[in-house]
């Protein structure tokens, strides 16, 4: 049986986009809103179908908690926290890399990943020179220890956010389920990176007193803004845990706490949007229109048809199938 051209041409889109991605020729962004917009303008979806493909769940949420975090970052507690892990380990070079895996893993189950590493990395520098020792150890584990802790949450990282909204999901439901199996791998993962750095991560004992000098109070840079910011993230987080109760949707929660934020603090709204990644959002919105257009043609349909001809619609050979496919892809698109 012949394939029809809408068939062809959404399948098409959707391989010169991912291609665009992969290479890096065009931002990844612009990649995904020019194959949305041709999508449109072929008349593979309608502008309704289109606005109805888009996950608004998923986009309301990201840029609810970018707006919390990007008003949280001003008062200093993110390099607060950094500091005073590195005072807790009392010098210890291994102690201090865990003691920053541990907070950007738990910060990153709850905040954008890029934005914990972007805070968390700048300060890793400061306290690793200082200490005259080599910063990719640190680095390496805090890239790890970013992607792990996303894991263990709804909200950690977007794909989790994808899913939850696409099955119905609670925060509850991966708490669970995700965080006791993220705890054991993030344990086992360090093991291994102190097997393998452990060598490298060695100092004199003046060296070790140095740590204790640093001053952590002194990176808080607005006391008041960092009470009202975390009373609102932790505000923000509770009714997380209560949505399904509650009756409210992730994004409504994420969006509700980010304008009571900015109405208790009374932030430049101009230069808090400026702390949102727009290039994420529109990159978002960019694929679910192509995905939307390759639903409407069946495409999603077939390839999921395919898979249960292939393993017989066992369970778990099915499910290894998902898995492997959605670990090869990532490894090269976001």
């Amino acid at each position: 049986m012949a394939v029809e051209w809408p068939v062809i041409f959404a399948a098409g889109i959707f391989i010169i986009v991912y291609s665009l991605i992969v290479t890096e020729k065009i931002h990844r962004a612009v990649a995904a809103l020019a194959g949305g917009v041709v999508v449109l303008v072929s008349g593979l979806l309608t502008q309704a179908e289109a606005v109805h493909a888009i996950d608004f769940n998923t986009i309301g949420l990201l840029v609810g908690m970018m707006i919390i975090v990007g008003v949280t970052r001003r008062s200093g507690v993110f390099e607060f926290l950094a500091v005073w892990a590195a005072r807790l380990a009392q010098g210890e070079p291994f102690r201090i890399l865990a003691g920053l895996a541990v907070l950007t893993a738990v910060a990153s189950a709850f905040l954008d990943n890029v934005t914990t590493v972007l805070l968390v990395v700048p300060v890793t520098f400061s306290i690793v020179y200082e200490l005259g020792l080599n910063p990719f150890p640190f680095i390496v584990t805090e890239i790890l220890a970013s992607n792990i802790g996303g894991t263990a949450t709804l909200i950690g990282d977007p794909p989790n956010i994808m899913i939850a909204s696409a099955t119905k999901l609670t925060f509850l439901d991966f708490i669970v389920n995700l965080t006791p199996v993220v705890i054991v791998i993030f344990l086992v993962t360090l093991y291994f990176l102190w097997l393998i750095y452990r060598k490298e991560l060695v100092i004199e004992n003046h060296l070790k007193e140095k740590v204790k000098t640093f001053d952590a109070v002194a990176q808080i840079k607005d006391y008041r803004l960092m009470r009202r910011s975390l009373i609102v993230l932790g505000l923000t987080i509770l009714c997380f845990f209560l949505h399904g109760a509650l009756g409210l949707e992730t994004a409504s929660i994420a969006l509700g706490g980010a304008v009571l934020l900015l109405l208790i603090t009374r932030v430049e709204i101009e230069d808090v949007l400026l702390s949102v990644e727009w290039p994420t959002i529109f990159f978002f919105m960019g694929l679910f229109v192509i995905v939307g257009a390759l639903e409407k043609v069946g495409i999603i349909e077939a390839l999921a048809r395919a898979a249960l001809e292939i393993t017989k619609g066992q369970v778990l050979a099915t499910g290894t199938i998902i898995l492997w496919l959605s670990a090869l892809a990532s490894s090269i698109v976001d």
